[in-house]
């Protein structure tokens, strides 16, 4: 096997002085960039505040940001917290309903912006599928979609300021989501236009 396709191992120090041990999973060819392997070499160095600056240079100038967004996840999760990354997402909890999720539960993530005229379809239909819990960011809507959220029993609300297209579309926030609550569950992320 490759040298630089293994995956790379690296401790970091926590946000509590808790020593984390990370792998950084290498990017596949289409996803390498010059911002993701800098930065990447920061962080494996120590240097973690000049990894997150390489990863958001990489965010401005590079178009596949996905891993980027991972890389920055990531990072602040094992530097900062799980609360670091949600600052640095603008993601602010709105509701404010028990969030233990049962071992078994399937979660649904949705970032939404003004919909809605679709939400009551896209709820019901992905409960008939077998969701039990959707967790959804607001990017600021301006219609009811927020208070439509807020009424039902099965969702977590979050909202955020942060423009939609730097945040991959959203799938940033989704991921911090992720890592916060989806841990050892079966997910599913889902565009509700896109039915």
């Amino acid at each position: 096997p490759c040298a630089a396709a293994a995956a790379r191992s690296l401790s970091v120090s926590g946000s509590e002085g808790r020593v984390f041990q990370r792998e950084l999973i290498p990017a596949p060819p289409v996803l390498r960039s010059e911002y993701l392997e800098r930065g990447d070499q920061l962080w494996i160095s120590g240097r973690v505040d000049e990894a997150l600056r390489a990863y958001e240079e990489g965010l401005e100038h590079s178009a596949d940001v996905q891993l980027l967004h991972k890389r920055i996840a990531g990072l602040l999760e094992a530097t900062r917290g799980l609360e670091g990354a949600f600052r640095y997402y603008g993601l602010e909890r709105v509701d404010n309903r028990d969030l233990t999720i049962g071992p078994h539960e399937i979660l649904c993530g949705a970032t939404v912006r003004d919909e809605a005229d679709l939400l009551p379809y896209f709820l019901q239909y992905h409960e008939g599928l077998g969701i039990d819990r959707f967790l959804v960011v607001d990017n600021l809507s301006q219609d009811g979609t927020r208070q439509l959220l807020l009424e039902h029993p099965k969702v977590h609300l979050w909202q955020t300021g942060m423009r939609y297209w730097p945040a991959n579309a959203g799938t940033a926030w989704i991921e911090v989501l992720f890592r916060a609550f989806a841990r050892e569950h079966w997910c599913l992320v889902v565009d509700p236009d896109e039915l």
